[in-house]
C-alpha cells in the first residue's frame, strides 16, 4: 500500500527527533550524575540501533512506493 508506505517515511522524521532528544536527556543524565555513565553508556547505543532500524524501514517503504507507483521518493519529499 502506497499511502502507508508514505506514512512510514513521514514518521522516519519523527524517530530522527526523538532519538536525538532521547540522546539530550541521556547526556544530560551522564552530566548531572557522572556514576551513571555505565549504564547510560549502552542506552545511547540503543537509541541508536533503533533509530537504524527506522531508517531501514524507511528504505523498504521506498521501494514499496517504487514497486508500486513507478515513482522515486527516495532524494525528494512526499508532499
Amino acid at each position: 500500500d502506497a499511502e502507508q508506505a508514505a506514512s512510514v517515511i513521514a514518521a522516519d522524521l519523527d524517530i530522527d527527533h526523538l532519538n536525538a532528544s532521547l540522546f539530550a536527556q541521556l547526556v544530560a543524565h551522564v552530566a548531572a550524575d557522572p556514576a551513571t555513565v555505565t549504564r547510560v553508556l549502552p542506552l545511547t547505543s540503543v537509541c541508536r540501533y533503533l533509530e537504524r532500524i527506522g531508517d531501514h524501514v524507511k528504505n523498504l517503504a521506498e521501494e514499496v512506493i517504487f514497486m508500486v507507483k513507478a515513482l522515486d521518493v527516495r532524494h525528494r519529499s512526499l508532499a
